[in-house]
């Protein structure tokens, strides 16, 4: 623990404790001590701007904390270099999530995407992969189901999606049940679905799938796969406006 932090503790404390506060443990001393691993700085120089996140509830201790530090190291490193577009002081980002925007779009694409593709290759694995031809010599369909493990991976999946697993926590607390299935269509999230599909939703975090009869073969490839599925692929059938009423997969 630095010198520093211990200095700034009365400030922390209020921070994380004031009226309009979300943050609701018994020992804010003790707890702030315990996020202070997430500042990158040996002197707690983001400290001030962590606990206001958390106490604003719009930052996830621990769930978030490889990010966070993760962008602050790098703010730290490169909010002085001249190629910097964003603000240089970092209160200036009301939310975490802006500042790490920011620094994803200074990073350089290389590391980027190598970032992008550890986190799907350690927490997503393709389950179910089918082409399907069309007819009148149109490109084929090409559906993949993509197994979730890891928060880091539902939030990589999920981004371009209102889904609320984009969430770390939320992703964790779903995770604890079993894992997340993401279903592709041509290169595009169609939807998601639990451990179990007795919850899916669409891009937009709406229940009504649209099963053409691609979509329906898709769907019992999955069961065929993963057999605890099969309640909940019966139930989604039944609720598809156009579902073309074949037995469901019992």
């Amino acid at each position: 623990m630095s010198e520093d932090i211990e200095k700034r503790m009365p400030h922390l404390v209020r921070v994380l404790t004031s009226k309009r506060s979300h943050w609701h443990g018994s020992d804010p001393e003790e707890y702030i001590r315990s996020i202070a691993e997430f500042d990158p700085t040996p002197n707690g120089t983001y400290m001030p701007y962590i606990v206001k996140q958390v106490s604003q509830d719009k930052l996830k201790l621990p769930e978030d904390g490889k990010r966070i530090h993760d962008a602050l190291k790098y703010f730290h490193a490169n909010k002085n270099k001249s190629g910097w577009e964003g603000h240089k002081d970092v209160h200036q980002y009301d939310k975490w999530r802006d500042l790490e925007d920011t620094v994803e779009k200074h990073e350089p694409v290389k590391s980027r995407s190598e970032k992008i593709k550890d986190i799907k290759s350690e927490g997503a694995r393709v389950i179910v992969d089918v082409e399907l031809p069309v007819k009148g010599g149109k490109r084929n369909l090409h559906y993949k189901a993509i197994e979730i493990t890891t928060p880091e991976a539902a939030c990589t999946y999920g981004r371009g999606s209102r889904w609320c697993t984009t969430d770390p926590g939320t992703a964790s607390s779903y995770l604890e049940h079993g894992p997340l299935y993401i279903a592709i269509k041509n290169g595009e999230k169609i939807f998601q679905a639990n451990h179990d599909f007795s919850q899916f939703m669409g891009i937009k975090d709406n229940p009504a799938i649209m099963l053409s009869a691609p979509t329906d073969y898709f769907l019992s490839k999955i069961a065929d796969r993963i057999p605890e599925t099969r309640k909940g692929i019966a139930k989604l059938r039944r609720m598809s406006p156009d579902y073309p009423g074949k037995p469901p997969i019992e």
